[in-house]
């Protein structure tokens, strides 16, 4: 439903950074396993020594989708000592790939078949990534965050990271949170479908605090994608009080009905369990029809 797309939806930025360990190269000298089609990336202005690399002013776009990224600053090392400043290049324009890619639910045509060689580079490595004045667009829209960050911890014999991002906001969309973060683990892979496991996810939206853990198995777009994620939200009420002000009618539905779909999880807690089957999403087993959904 609207509310859990705007809450997870915005956590989208930190939790898509995650997915650098599974998606790497992108366009012509940086990333050239990706075409010009796909994927365009800008540098911006790039020092680099030893295992640590630093940037003002990059961009990068998904051409033909109205879907681009910009960075005023990055900071990127390899905490294994292992990776040279033009690997670190390569990780960060994947990092910014997989951004975009999953603020656009899935692989634009332009990208589809096309292989995300590179992987293996990960396995010997543990990069620290940091972005700072960040502008995520859509047609129409502008998400804007103060700091994103990810760290992956280890990777035998499976990914483990943490990432978070602070200072989100969306002009025109009170249902953004405010910071999101969390821990999760994969298994790098070159081609979808990516398993990935949710051990906490967690986002601030006023002074309520969502969560969630499960799995989910991404494929190439929402339609190919599964998985079963527990979500609980503190107190939904007072949330769904300031907020009737300010959401359309639509989306202040959405919101009650939510609730009254919901668990008690204790006090002021509520939850549901979502499942996603081929892009088919059930809350607490009632199928919810995928436009009010995304």
């Amino acid at each position: 439903m609207s509310f859990f797309r705007r809450s997870a939806g915005a956590a989208s930025l930190a939790a898509a950074l995650a997915a650098l360990t599974a998606l790497s190269p992108a366009h012509a000298d940086t990333l050239p396993g990706l075409t010009g089609s796909c994927f365009t990336y800008q540098p911006g202005r790039v020092q680099g020594s030893g295992h640590r690399i630093s940037a003002t002013g990059f961009q990068a776009s998904l051409p033909g989708t109205g879907y681009s990224v910009q960075v005023n600053q990055l900071s990127l090392t390899d905490q294994s000592n292992h990776l040279d400043p033009a690997a670190l290049t390569r990780l960060n324009a994947a990092a910014a790939y997989a951004v975009l890619v999953s603020y656009n639910h899935g692989l634009p045509a332009a990208c589809h078949n096309q292989p995300l060689p590179e992987v293996k580079t990960l396995t010997s490595s543990l990069p620290s990534l940091e972005w700072s004045g960040i502008t995520l667009k859509r047609p129409g829209h502008n998400l804007t965050a103060s700091t994103a960050s990810l760290h992956l911890l280890s990777t035998t014999p499976q990914a483990h990271l943490r990432f978070a991002a602070n200072g989100l906001h969306e002009t025109d969309h009170p249902m953004v949170p405010q910071s999101a973060s969390g821990a999760l683990s994969f298994t790098p892979a070159s081609n979808p479908p990516y398993h990935v496991t949710f051990e906490n996810v967690q986002a601030v939206l006023d002074h309520s605090t969502f969560s969630a853990q499960g799995t989910l198995d991404a494929g190439a777009s929402l339609p190919q994608s599964n998985g079963q994620l527990h979500v609980t939200i503190t107190d939904i009420g007072p949330l769904i009080d300031k907020l009737n002000e300010i959401v359309s009618p639509k989306t202040m539905a959405a919101l009650l009905i939510a609730r009254l779909m919901g668990h008690s999880d204790g006090p002021h807690k509520t939850s549901w369990d979502v499942g996603l089957e081929n892009g088919k999403v059930r809350i607490n087993g009632i199928k919810i029809p995928l436009s009010i959904a995304q």
